[in-house]
């Protein structure tokens, strides 16, 4: 996957990687207010051996974060938003999977309510 996208990001002059924040609103709007589809892949990822550690961050950036990148595709505009969703053959419990379960479902609420055309 990595190769594919360093090969994306060299032919596709319309195509960003952004490394950042997604907890920082004013920075995500920024960067989506001109864009046509999102690409969403950020998240932050935790074992159970580091639950003390991750929980609070890791709710943060996931879900948190993922609803600042929905409501500035909302906020633009945008019809489009790909996201991959929680690994389907997970059956432990760990803040990752709580959370990525939950930005799943946000994402997903945003397609019902405001029609995001998702590609996940």
């Amino acid at each position: 996957m990595y190769e594919e996208t360093q090969e994306l990001l060299k032919t596709k002059k319309n195509v960003k990687f952004v490394q950042g924040d997604v907890r920082d609103r004013a920075a995500i709007d920024a960067l989506v207010k001109d864009a046509e589809i999102v690409y969403h892949f950020a998240a932050l990822m935790g074992t159970s051996s580091r639950f003390k550690e991750w929980e609070i961050p890791t709710v943060e950036v996931n879900v948190i974060g993922t609803i600042n990148v929905l409501q500035a595709s909302l906020k633009a505009g945008l019809k489009y938003f790909v996201h991959p969703p929680r690994p389907a053959l997970a059956v432990w419990q760990t803040p990752y999977i709580i959370s990525k379960t939950a930005q799943t479902l946000f994402t997903q609420m945003y397609h019902t309510i405001y029609g995001f055309l998702l590609l996940a």
